[in-house]
Formats: C-alpha cells, sequence, structure tokens
C-alpha cells in the first residue's frame, strides 16, 4: 500500500509490518519507523487500499480573455500526452475553472492516474506541470502575475514669506 501520516505527515511505499511498528519508504529512498499505535490513534491516509487510480490536480492561471474552450482542448491534450493519463469512462482529464482571482482565471488540470503515477506524487505532479507549461508557451498563452500599481504624489512648493525671520526679544 502507499500510504501518509496525518495530511502533511510522511508518505510512501509500505515496505514491512512488524510487530511495534511498520516501516514506510518515501520516494526519495528514505525509511520512516511508524509506531503502530499511531496506525491506531492517528489519521492514516491510504492512497491505495480500495483503488489504485486517483485524481490530481494540477493549479495554475490564464489571463482574463483567454478562450476557455480552446484552452480546455489544450490542457485536455497536454495532459494526453502523458503515459500516466487515464481516459476511460468516468475517468476522463479535463479542466476546471476553480476561481476567478486578481490576475485571471484560476484553473486546474484534472488528470486520473494508476497506482505506479501515484506511487511518485512529487514527480508526476512535476511532469504534467511540464507538459501544460509547454503547451500554454506554444499557445502563446503567459501566465499572469498579480500586478500592483504605485503613485507618487506631486511634492507640493513650501511657500517662505520674506520678511518672516524669527526674532527673539530680549
Amino acid at each position: 500500500d502507499y500510504i501518509q501520516i496525518k495530511e502533511n505527515g510522511p508518505h510512501g511505499e509500505v515496505v514491512h509490518l512488524g510487530v511495534r511498528y511498520t516501516q514506510v519508504r518515501s520516494n526519495d529512498n528514505v525509511d520512516y519507523l511508524i509506531p503502530n499505535s499511531q496506525f491506531v490513534n492517528g489519521e492514516v491516509i491510504n492512497w491505495s487500499l480500495s483503488d489504485s487510480t486517483m485524481r490530481l490536480h494540477i493549479p495554475f492561471r490564464v489571463p482574463y480573455g483567454t478562450d476557455r474552450e480552446a484552452l480546455r482542448e489544450l490542457v485536455i491534450a497536454a495532459a494526453k500526452r502523458s503515459p500516466h493519463t487515464l481516459d476511460v469512462e468516468g475517468k476522463k482529464p479535463g479542466l476546471w475553472i476553480t476561481a476567478f482571482g486578481d490576475a485571471g482565471y484560476d484553473c486546474q488540470m484534472i488528470v486520473w492516474v494508476e497506482r505506479d503515477a501515484l506511487m511518485r506524487p512529487g514527480g508526476t505532479q512535476a511532469e504534467y506541470h511540464w507538459l501544460l507549461a509547454d503547451a500554454l508557451e506554444r499557445a502563446g498563452i503567459e501566465i499572469p502575475r498579480p500586478r500592483q500599481e504605485i503613485s507618487f504624489a506631486q511634492p507640493t512648493a513650501i511657500q517662505v514669506e520674506p520678511n518672516s525671520r524669527s526674532s527673539s526679544s530680549t
């Protein structure tokens, strides 16, 4: 099984079940010895328990005014260039627009992948980011950056009256 301890905790493949601990090997070849009590009392996410597929969300942003239908076709074509992408009924690649951001549409490339890809989530997501960046660049779609406008007030002239010396009386 491919598991994760807590939401942002270590994750990897279970390589050994012991009486007191479970050995989990990460994708960086780091072994975690996790006390079995954490499996009983803590939060454990099993990525491969009931199904060997998983949906990934690859976030990106495009400027307002982008042709959304053309973007959908571009994203789906980019996803299909990966051998990890499933394209079966109920598990097809797609595009979601998730928010109206400061500088454009916040989007997600949606892809379903098999067990071999889900067991290396960082590398798989990096592959999809690469494919998406290539497709957007070829289409001439620049990822927008938030803009800030800074304006400077015009300096005001200081007026000094000619005979306004300070005098002290003694």
